[in-house]
């Protein structure tokens, strides 16, 4: 790059630019802005070559622009050792006070070259508008500082010469390769109102890699236009302008088609395409492009992929479809096309679309000639949109038609929907579906319900449902064990089915059925009688009669029955005498829920209980006695000690009181045989048999 194009040539009319120039500022250091950045501060970016280290940097705003200006900046270096620590705390000082030219050497060196003369108008440039108390000449001065500084940072960013000139630049030549630095650089003067975070910036000193290509550039061929389209977040950081190149048939290479490298003007720095547009000499040449970047140091990149292609005629608004007539069971479309277009293109393709918006489709197997002005389709629903489109030789659409609405005439219903099912859940949700129908027009399906399938059917759908499932919702706690559903088919002109068949759906039974009730209960010599009275449901499966006892409540199962049987009664002849009993009947339905009723406890008493079987006597012929003891479960209230001598008949002849747990019976005399039975009268009055007869030699 010769000196000429080392500085970037501006001309002066450009300081009239708007504010929209500071955003390029934006875009050639977006890889140095945090997604928030600070308020007043100094961005850096840094590029390694074999023998030195290139910084740039620049003020966030004008205000630190005009600070920096003023002071001048100051350039740290720290170097790190292997493991990331500072090799010193104390920095080297690489240059203190860096400023722009002055006013004289700027002159001097416009004389040679015109952006000195630019970057000293912006530098130095007088300011004779503001005046005091004067708010409109406030906020020009504001607006020309923020035009001055935008366009500044675009040359910067350019042209390392002019960034060097406004002391934005600087070449380290003593960084030593494979070393890590860190690079500060701060104003050299600090500001007590103004917090102005530095620049800082980790630099590794190894072997520059090579700029990469960028092969995403795609072109959109208009009307002797072309579109250039790349996408800026792939670029980001890398490059900040770009050259557009076109292939020269006469000088057969890619020449720039701009004087001046192209920057991406966007409003916002997240913008993801960049555009650029050129016009074309005619529609029939092939033309070749392809884009160069430039980095913030100037440096050219390799060429991006090669687009290639040719302009297209602009047709829009020739072709005009001028009227649909229905005849019969077919439309006819007219059109009007310019016969003197008719070379230029390939034919029409007629479309069609149930909406004005689409999606259409052709209704033509293919192109129709390009002097064909009319075509007959069949109709195939009753609201149609036409659309006609204009092809080029190889079918590709040069341009279409405004859609032209067409309706025909419908009184005829759609098809009855047919395969209606569904199930109900235990929450009461029910599902149902269907066979969807055919019917080219078909809009929806209403549904219907009723308790009893003689009884009026009442819609259960809010609005006509689409698609051929339908979710509704119902009570399952109630008498009525079905539910009947039917349904009808609507098409887009409101016309309805008929009924379909009903599909008869049963409530998940949640339910429990009526209780049995016990009607008599006694007790007799042959046990206890039981009589009851059956539920009364009509869906019950089974019933159980059970028996609690109440001493350990094992629980043993009696009866059980069908609901084809008939049983009212049972006998319990199983019982143990002194028991304490609890009956239960529990019924079942055929989903499973139960009832049960349960009887009063219940005492198996017949009178007589059985005898106690533990009695034993010890004797004791010092003391001339016979100690009787015993054991049983039941309390008792009394206890009879019955006793013979000999061969005399038994009589009773002790009554003891319920604590009392032996006997010692001292009337006894040697050389006889006593015997002796003994008798519980219990709580319930109830006696025990006598026990077996204990004899006793004395």
């Amino acid at each position: 790059m010769n000196k000429k194009n080392t500085i970037l040539s501006i001309p002066k009319s450009f300081l009239n630019f708007t504010s929209g120039v500071f955003c390029c500022l934006l875009l050639c250091f977006h890889i140095a802005q945090a997604q928030h950045p600070v308020p007043h501060g100094i961005k850096v970016l840094s590029h390694v070559k074999p023998d030195r280290v290139s910084l740039r940097w620049a003020p966030t705003d004008f205000t630190v622009w005009q600070l920096g200006n003023k002071y001048g900046y100051t350039l740290e270096r720290f170097q790190l050792t292997d493991d990331g620590t500072l090799q010193s705390a104390v920095p080297v000082t690489l240059q203190a006070g860096i400023k722009p030219l002055s006013r004289e050497r700027l002159a001097k060196l416009a004389v040679i070259n015109e952006d000195a003369a630019v970057l000293q108008e912006l530098m130095y440039r007088e300011d004779k508008t503001l005046k005091e108390n004067d708010a409109a000449s406030i906020l020009q001065r504001h607006n020309d500082l923020e035009n001055q500084f935008g366009l500044l940072m675009l040359m910067c960013d350019l042209t390392p010469g002019i960034a060097h000139a406004a002391g934005l630049f600087f070449s380290d030549s003593t960084a030593q390769a494979g070393v890590r630095y860190i690079y500060k650089i701060a104003l050299a003067n600090t500001i007590q109102t103004i917090k102005i975070e530095p620049g800082v910036i980790v630099v590794d000193v190894v072997a520059a890699k090579p700029l990469q290509p960028f092969n995403d550039l795609s072109a959109t061929f208009g009307d002797k236009t072309v579109t250039l389209s790349w996408p800026l977040m792939l670029h980001r950081g890398i490059y900040s302008a770009y050259i557009i190149e076109r292939y020269d048939e006469n000088e057969k290479q890619f020449t720039a088609i701009t004087g001046l490298p192209y920057i991406p003007m966007s409003e916002s720095t997240s913008a993801e395409q960049a555009h650029f547009v050129d016009s074309l000499a005619n529609n029939t040449l092939s033309y070749r492009y392809r884009v160069k970047g430039i980095t913030p140091f100037g440096e050219t990149g390799p060429p991006s992929n090669i687009v290639t292609g040719t302009g297209k005629n602009d047709l829009s608004g020739t072709i005009v479809i001028t009227q649909v007539k229905p005849e019969k069971n077919n439309v006819v479309i007219e059109w009007e096309f310019p016969a003197s277009f008719e070379a230029r293109i390939g034919g029409f393709i007629i479309s069609k679309s149930e909406k004005a918006e689409g999606p259409y489709r052709s209704v033509t197997s293919k192109a129709l000639s390009p002097k064909t002005r009319e075509f007959s389709d069949a109709i195939s629903a009753t609201s149609n949109y036409y659309q006609i489109k204009v092809v080029d030789d190889q079918g590709i659409e040069l341009s279409h038609s405004y859609p032209y609405f067409v309706h025909a005439e419908d009184n005829t219903p759609p098809a009855v929907p047919i395969g209606l099912t569904g199930n109900i859940d235990s929450a009461g949700l029910v599902i149902l579906t269907w066979k969807e129908n055919a019917d080219h027009d078909l809009l929806g399906y209403r549904l219907f319900s009723a308790h009893d399938a003689g009884h009026e059917f009442i819609e259960v759908t809010q609005e006509i449902t689409h698609g051929n499932t339908f979710t509704d919702t119902i009570r399952i706690d109630v008498l009525n064990k079905n539910i009947f559903y039917k349904i009808v088919a609507v098409d887009r002109n409101y016309n309805t089915s008929k009924y379909s068949g009903y599909v008869k759906l049963t409530r998940p039974d949640m339910i429990s059925p009526t209780p049995p009730v016990f009607s008599r209960i006694t007790m007799s010599k042959a046990g206890i009688t039981l009589t009851w009275i059956n539920s009364s449901s009509s869906d019950i499966a089974k019933s159980a009669l059970l028996r609690t006892a109440m001493s350990d409540s094992a629980q043993l199962l009696l009866l059980t029955w069908s609901a084809h049987e008939i049983k009212t009664n049972y006998v319990d002849n199983t019982i143990s005498p002194g028991e304490k009993y609890l009956y239960t009947i529990r019924t079942y339905d055929s989903a499973g829920n139960s009832s049960k009723v349960t009887s009063r406890a219940i005492v198996a008493e017949s009178g007589i209980h059985k005898a106690v079987t533990a009695l034993t006597a010890t004797i004791n012929r010092e003391n001339k006695t016979i100690t009787l003891q015993w054991q049983y479960d039941e309390p008792a209230v009394k206890i009879n000690i019955y006793r013979r001598k000999n061969n005399e008949p038994f009589s009773l002849y002790q009554s003891l009181l319920p604590a009392e747990q032996e006997f010692s019976d001292s009337q006894v005399v040697i050389n006889n045989t006593y015997a002796y039975k003994i008798q519980l009268v219990l709580n319930n009055s109830a006696k025990t048999a006598l026990s077996k007869e204990l004899k006793v030699p004395f």
